[in-house]
């Protein structure tokens, strides 16, 4: 499974400690600033929303950051909402391992609560927050080693590619499902299933680049523009992800109308955006 940590930028002078060594003083902002803030966080995992994934937050510099501004504004609560689905790193009690971030002794926060433990699959998100938004903090564990940092800006399409490349675990095609393959073949109420016309190696890459309507469907898809064709995965329910493929035209309303009534208007954009990213 994979990890997303989301940096939050430090407001205020009284937060200028060594714990938030590494990321941005930002100061008093006003109610627009940190709904701007907040806004990019949620909107940078909109291409997402089906993955499986744990996602992370410092809840210390969440609520310094609420409190500069008017906690009771609609929108505020409606972008609030998101952090349902994430956890605090002090309510998980992680993120307590000595590191130097930028030449500072730092002991707690989200850097090094993405350092701890050996998992692999994790990424920072960034909204502005590092200290040195061009590039990534200098992290030094406490034997003096160097270490890397996966960081990326709050962008959907950079967090899409991102899972694309580094899924966890990667999802495995099956050309040979028995009933889809190479020849048509017959459906529920006697509707032909298109033949597979794509070459293995091309299906696995619009596998990979598959989307979902959320965590529990059984079903991805990844739309060839340049064929005008949707290509649907379906999830055999094996210990891996594995799935086979069919294909049906862009074009076609059952389909699209079967997709609609999966993940409404939302997928059906999904579809479309994912289709133009290289």
């Amino acid at each position: 499974m994979n990890r997303l940590f989301l940096l939050i930028p430090s407001v205020g002078d009284e937060d200028a400690d060594p714990d938030a060594a590494y990321l941005k003083q930002v100061g008093r902002i006003d109610n627009e600033e940190t709904i701007s803030i907040l806004k990019r966080i949620v909107q940078s995992m909109k291409l997402v929303e089906g993955e499986d994934y744990e996602m992370f937050y410092d809840e210390k510099y969440l609520k310094k950051l609420l409190k500069s501004s008017d906690e009771g504004m609609p929108q505020m609560s409606n972008l609030l909402v998101f952090f349902n689905d994430a956890d605090s790193i002090q309510q998980k009690g992680i993120g307590n391992i000595p590191l130097t971030i930028n030449g500072v002794a730092v002991d707690s926060g989200l850097v090094n609560a993405f350092v701890e433990g050996k998992v692999s699959g994790k990424v920072l998100i960034n909204k502005d927050a590092l200290a040195q938004p061009d590039s990534p903090p200098v992290v030094y564990d406490s034997d003096g080693k160097c270490l890397r940092l996966n960081v990326l800006r709050c962008d959907s399409k950079e967090v899409y590619l991102w899972f694309v490349e580094n899924r966890i675990p990667q999802r495995v095609l099956d050309s040979n499902y028995k009933k889809h393959g190479r020849t048509v073949k017959t459906g529920k109420g006697g509707s032909p299933i298109s033949a597979l016309t794509y070459p293995e190696e091309q299906l696995t890459e619009f596998l990979k680049r598959a989307v979902s309507a959320n965590k529990t469907s059984n079903r991805l898809y990844f739309k060839d523009r340049k064929n005008d064709k949707i290509i649907i995965f379906w999830d055999e329910n094996l210990a891996n992800p594995t799935f086979h493929a069919m294909e049906v035209d862009a074009g076609n309303q059952e389909e699209i109308q079967k997709i609609y009534k999966l993940g409404g208007r939302r997928l059906l954009e999904i579809i479309d955006i994912t289709a133009d990213f290289v």
